[in-house]
């Protein structure tokens, strides 16, 4: 959400559309809800305002500063998000294997299975055999 929020700012920041954000809204609820969401906010130059008697952020990008903040959160988070898809697929991967694993080792017990009842049944057919010679 808050990713969200500062890409919109970087990718538009000269839209006031996306320099203010009323503090009542489901989107800034979310961030502000979190521990450390406000200070957050106000790294990244977020100044606490009231903005048609609504509380608001209004941001006022005059620092590079802030700037960096902005851009670096925004890494951080992608990277984070790639770290997670990573670890999602290995651990599909893992799963995956250890499925043909056990698949390969049902598969093993199973003929094994039949290659006793095959020499159980030739072993008696050989038993039935003699018995009809004798």
């Amino acid at each position: 959400t808050m990713s969200l929020v500062l890409t919109n700012l970087k990718n538009h920041p000269d839209d006031p559309k996306y320099k203010t954000i009323k503090a009542s809204g489901k989107v800034i609820k979310k961030v502000l809800d979190c521990t450390g969401g406000e200070d957050l906010l106000i790294a990244c130059g977020a100044l606490k305002s009231v903005v048609e008697f609504q509380p608001s952020y209004k941001f006022t990008l005059h620092d590079e500063n802030q700037l960096e903040i902005i851009n670096e959160y925004i890494a951080r988070v992608a990277e984070s998000i790639d770290y997670s898809k990573r670890n999602d697929v290995k651990k599909e991967e893992e799963e995956r294997k250890q499925k043909v694993l056990r698949d390969i080792e049902n598969d093993r017990l199973e003929r094994l299975e039949r290659m006793q009842r095959e020499r159980e049944r030739l072993a008696l057919h050989k038993e039935s055999q003699r018995n009809e010679l004798q």
